[in-house]
Order: structure tokens, then sequence, then C-alpha cells
């Protein structure tokens, strides 16, 4: 899973963003589930050490790392990790602006992480809401015409016995 998920991968889902919200990649909380309550820690601290390379600043402390991994988690443990890796590509990105002026820091990281998350769920209500819509305008195949229902054995059966 973690070389499914790497963080070298964030610029190749980034490509895919509709797949990164709309895909099968896990949630986080999927991770707790299935590898126990460190691994999600854990795959996020990855994320977070990638992005103090990539900033080129003076590097977190593994306390702020850990810290910063346990926030994400605590918030959006309904994020699937490739939409994590997407927030972090934007980052990178500068997508929020400049967020780091000599070192990563936890509460740029948090506010980006907020209009993320945003974002998301306005891109999630806007596909539910065109999926709905597509739904309501599709042809219905469970219904019959009028006349073929006059042909049916259920309605001949039900005039014979309301005649009696």
């Amino acid at each position: 899973m973690l070389k499914i998920f790497a963080p070298k991968f964030q610029g190749d889902y980034a490509l895919q963003e509709y797949r990164c919200y709309f895909g099968t990649a896990p949630m986080l909380i999927q991770l707790f589930y299935a590898y126990g309550k460190s691994a999600p820690i854990e795959w996020l601290s990855y994320q977070i050490t990638d992005l103090n390379r990539y900033a080129n600043c003076k590097m977190m402390t593994d306390f702020q790392v850990m810290s910063l991994a346990q926030l994400i988690y605590k918030d959006y443990y309904y994020l699937k990790l490739t939409e994590v890796m997407l927030f972090f590509n934007k980052i990178k990105s500068a997508e929020y602006g400049k967020l780091f002026f000599g070192s990563v820091d936890t509460i740029p990281v948090m506010s980006a992480l907020k209009k993320f998350a945003e974002e998301r769920a306005e891109i999630v209500r806007k596909k539910e809401a065109a999926d709905a819509r597509a739904e309501r305008e599709k042809p219905r195949t469970d219904v019959i015409s009028p006349e073929e229902f006059k042909k049916s054995e259920f309605y001949k059966n039900f005039i014979k016995n309301t005649e009696q």
C-alpha cells in the first residue's frame, strides 16, 4: 500500500484529479481499520516529510510532523489517500499561495487543507447533483404503456374478477 500511494506519485495522481475524488482509493480511516491506529499517521508523516524536503526549508521536527499528521487525520479522516496526495501536490504548485517562509508551518498547511476540503465538498456536491439529474432524466425501462397494460394477464384477471 505504501508503494502505491508513495509521495513520489503525487504528481501522477494530480494529473487525474477527477479520479482522486471519485476513484476507489482507500480513505485514511480505512488505513486505521486495515492496518491499525498508527497506519494513517505514519502514512501522513511520509507525505508531510516529502513536502518538507520539497519546500527546501528548515526541516520540521519529528514531533511537528507527527502532530501535523494527527491533526490532519483527526479532522480529515474521510479523505481518500489520493485526495491527500492531490492536496500536497496543490501546495507544491502554490495553488494556495506561498505558505512557507523559512520552514514548513502547521497552521498554513491546516488552513490550506480547510480550503481544499471546502473545494472538495463543492466538487462532490456538484457531481451528486449531476448524477441525480441524470438519473431523473434517464428513460424508464420499468414502465409499460396503457395499451400494453390492458393486454397483460394481470389486467385481464383484474377485469374478470371485478365483473363477478
